[in-house]
């Protein structure tokens, strides 16, 4: 699958795929995510990375999380999977990370994720919680498929 837009901008934030820092081939992507003017209303309280959207039953039963980090480093940060829809969250099966990123101008955090399988680098949505409000980007970037993998049709 070709993957070629890497930066998406919505709501107040910017969504940039780190290819230097990531390695598909050993299941590891990484984010950065910035304050965008206009800025939203709200600081972002938390971020969904889609993954699998060409085959989430393969995701929800196969891929699991190694590890996550975030720089800066924040108490309590954290990353899960999401394999449902929790009412008034972001509507994205993926990787959720638990982080609050002020929307303060040009504020900014690395995300990285490493999954215990290799993935395919395709087409991924993103998105975010701020307030009481969540916002899907309308564009993909570059992030963790499915396609290709044994047992994903």
């Amino acid at each position: 699958m070709v993957c070629t837009n890497t930066t998406t901008t919505f709501n107040g934030f910017t969504f940039t795929y780190l290819a230097a820092q990531s390695d598909p081939a050993q299941g590891k992507f990484c984010y950065r995510v910035q304050s965008a003017t206009p800025m939203n209303q709200n600081d972002l309280s938390n971020w969904v990375l889609e993954v699998c959207p060409d085959c989430p039953d393969f995701f929800r039963q196969f891929i699991n999380i190694e590890s996550c980090s975030s720089t800066p480093a924040q108490a309590g940060a954290n990353c899960e999977k999401r394999n449902f829809v929790p009412p008034n969250q972001v509507p994205l099966i993926g990787v959720v990370f638990n982080y609050s990123l002020k929307r303060n101008p040009n504020n900014s955090a690395t995300f990285c994720v490493d999954f215990d399988t290799p993935l395919e680098l395709g087409e991924v949505r993103v998105g975010f919680k701020a307030g009481n409000n969540t916002f899907v980007s309308p564009v993909k970037i570059c992030g963790p498929v499915c396609s290709g993998i044994k047992g994903c049709p």
